[in-house]
């Protein structure tokens, strides 16, 4: 008869759309600036963002397909027009086969680093003198 205490949801910090627009123009490596774009734009979690294929985007329908979201979900986002034209200009630069944020090496086959990930973005943050966590 263990009583538990009870569980405290916190809601996370939320940065403005100024602060997003300052984050990703200050940011000044190209591939993740169009990281931070993509993320954002498309409402998307670390995770889903580094493991988005070229296959999941459909140009033509104008959507991106997000497979084992949360909770193993997959689903649809809507794809705006500029975070395509972004995407294709930073595929153009490193033309991998099948991700679109690849691990930087030779013939590297696995995503981004999630810790690479967010230390770039707190180094922006600090650049930016932007105090949220």
């Amino acid at each position: 008869n263990i009583v538990k205490p009870p569980q405290v949801k916190r809601l996370p910090d939320i940065l403005t759309p100024l602060q997003v627009g300052l984050l990703i123009s200050m940011t000044v490596k190209c591939r993740y600036q169009v990281f931070f774009l993509v993320l954002y734009t498309l409402g998307l979690r670390l995770s889903e963002g580094l493991n988005l294929t070229v296959a999941d985007i459909d140009s033509t329908s104008m959507q991106v397909h997000i497979r084992e979201g949360k909770g193993g979900k997959d689903r649809f986002v809507p794809l705006p027009s500029r975070t395509l034209v972004a995407l294709r200009g930073y595929w153009a630069t490193h033309r991998h086969p099948r991700l679109l944020f690849p691990k930087m090496g030779p013939e590297s086959d696995s995503p981004m680093d999630k810790g690479s990930v967010q230390k770039a973005m707190q180094r922006v943050l600090v650049d930016c003198s932007i105090k949220q966590h």
